[in-house]
């Protein structure tokens, strides 16, 4: 258990090497599921899956991989296995496949029986016709005048980058070149579990975003890879009050996060760094369960309730990484403009470390997440950060 260390904070090892292997697996565990369902059904051949699967086996592993288009097959293959549900994962493996580049070719007509996803878009349940290639994708919808199509926007890593022909077409750079793209809230009202005061982005949700990844890069490169080597998509959230931030994530949504908007460059970095810190903890989730059986719930500060042990250490995970970049931000002198913030998070990180002090209910999974962080925060009190750590900085992918 000790390489999953990597996910714990960026200062453990190569957890961007990580990463990309551990993205590559869960896509082609996917698949592999899903032709199971195929064979489950009476469909025990089918050349789109396999030609996927080899494709997957073949290449290089990839970060890529962590995409929503990849993460939405899961919610097909939890279903009663039917005709119609594999008729639906094949159509979402294969629109995934296309986003990925792992495919160059798509062409599938089907009654599809649930939504289905592509940069930030869903297709309704209906009957469609999806045609694809390198370079633009369409989907007609056969019973009414329902059309969507998609243009290559650039190249990230190698693997193509979509763009919405009807969106608004808002992208963050990294390096000069479009890298995450801005969705509405398609993916929520199909899959979230609970819905999402989504802000059509413009040039003020760029800026917003790029000065705060400008602030990470030239100030916290271990956290500015930590966050641009899993991000994918941002659905901009309307900020819920004045003195008030809020970001979301789902282990279904690989790479996509919900950030408020707008909001201060020093608390999107804490936003994104949170965010970005729950899609490691949900990576590691993928693989096993981060507590034991008889683990028990406990109060936990941000809802005001108990929840489970499991969450208390997904929040635990996040807010201490967030503590450990209010240390650089206060190395930097920019105290004033965290200390709102610093200290509604010490407070929290004060209740939250209660429960997990004994590592009662944590597994060995949990444990490789839990302890190298416990040990870049300690000492801790309400009076002190911890020291921004100075550790080799993984290389870019």
């Amino acid at each position: 258990m000790d390489v999953f260390q990597y996910l714990s904070n960026p200062f453990e090892g190569d957890f961007v090497t990580l990463a990309a292997e551990l993205a590559a697996m869960q896509y082609l565990t996917f698949c592999k599921r899903a032709r199971r369902v195929g064979a489950s059904v009476g469909q025990p051949e089918d050349a789109l899956l396999d030609t996927v699967i080899e494709q997957l086996t073949q290449r290089a592993p990839s970060a890529t991989y962590w995409t929503p288009e990849v993460g939405t097959i899961f919610t097909g293959i939890r279903q009663e296995p039917s005709a119609e549900v594999y008729a639906w994962l094949r159509a979402q493996i294969a629109l995934s496949a296309l986003a990925t580049g792992v495919l160059e070719q798509v062409s599938l007509e089907l009654d599809s029986q649930a939504p289905l996803l592509f940069a930030g878009r869903t297709f309704p349940a209906t009957r469609l016709h999806i045609e694809g290639s390198a370079a633009q994708l369409e989907v007609t919808a056969a019973d009414s005048d329902a059309a969507w199509s998609f243009s290559l926007a650039g190249q990230r890593e190698g693997a193509p980058l979509w763009a919405d022909d009807a969106g608004p077409g808002v992208f963050l750079e990294l390096e000069g070149a479009p890298a995450v793209r801005f969705v509405g809230g398609d993916w929520h009202a199909a899959w979230g579990e609970e819905p999402c005061a989504a802000v059509v982005a413009s040039e003020n949700q760029r800026a917003q975003f790029s000065a705060a990844l400008a602030l990470l890069q030239r100030t916290m490169p271990h956290y500015f890879r930590w966050v641009t080597a899993l991000l994918k998509e941002i659905t901009p959230m309307q900020r819920p009050g004045e003195h008030m931030i809020a970001s979301n994530s789902s282990a279904l949504r690989l790479g996509g996060v919900d950030i408020a908007t707008p909001a201060s460059t020093t608390e999107t970095v804490e936003m994104l760094i949170h965010e970005c810190s729950h899609q490691y903890f949900h990576m590691a989730s993928w693989l096993g369960t981060t507590v034991t059986p008889d683990a028990r719930p406990h109060y936990s500060p941000l809802k005001r309730r108990e929840r489970p042990l499991e969450r208390i250490l997904l929040g635990y995970h996040a807010f201490g990484n967030a503590l450990i970049a209010f240390g650089r931000l206060v190395e930097l002198g920019m105290d004033r403009d965290i200390d709102e913030r610093r200290r509604t998070v010490v407070a929290y990180m004060d209740e939250l470390k209660l429960p997990l002090a004994d590592e009662d209910g944590i597994s060995e999974l949990g444990l490789a997440l839990y302890r190298p962080l416990r040990a870049r925060l300690a000492p801790q009190n309400s009076a002190e950060l911890p020291a921004y750590p100075t550790t080799e900085l993984p290389a870019a992918p």
